[in-house]
Formats: C-alpha cells, sequence, structure tokens
C-alpha cells in the first residue's frame, strides 16, 4: 500500500485527509508516512483504528504539537516502493 492509497482507504472509511507525506526510511528498513488530517474534526482515533487492522503496520503516533498529523509506521515490506518515487 502506497501513501495516496492509505489516503483513499481512509477516506472510504469517513476519515478527511489533507494529504499525506512519505518520510525518509529509517536505518531500520521501516517506512513512514506522515497523513495530515482535517483539523476541524476530530478523527484521530477513527483514523488510528482503520490504520492498526492493516498488515505490516507497527506503529500509529500523533504529533504532540499538531495533533491531527498522524505518523503510520510501516514493516520493511508494509509500504509500497512506490511511495518513494
Amino acid at each position: 500500500m502506497d501513501a495516496e492509497e492509505l489516503a483513499s482507504m481512509l477516506r472510504e472509511h469517513g476519515v478527511t485527509v489533507q494529504r499525506t507525506s512519505p518520510l525518509p526510511r529509517a536505518l531500520t528498513g521501516e517506512s513512514a508516512v506522515a497523513v495530515f488530517l482535517d483539523p476541524t474534526r476530530n478523527q484521530r482515533e477513527l483514523a488510528r483504528g482503520c490504520v492498526m487492522q492493516l498488515d505490516g503496520v507497527s506503529s500509529v503516533k500523533f504529533s504532540a504539537i499538531t495533533p491531527w498529523v498522524m505518523f503510520v509506521t510501516y514493516s520493511s515490506l508494509g509500504l509500497n516502493s512506490r511511495a518513494w518515487v
């Protein structure tokens, strides 16, 4: 699943996604995507619940500074390489 597919899946579940942005790959081989949710809606738990059900997702965290920014971390096989081109 690439970043845009992740956004599409969240939208299908009623989550308003403003945009996504792949993050640099970690030395451990894990990939991550920043997902920017609508700051006027309280959809953090809905988004977290949807994403945690996906294969390959190792963690979902939210920014302490901007709580509508969600960071999704995948195992090395969880995120499609198309997100990096």
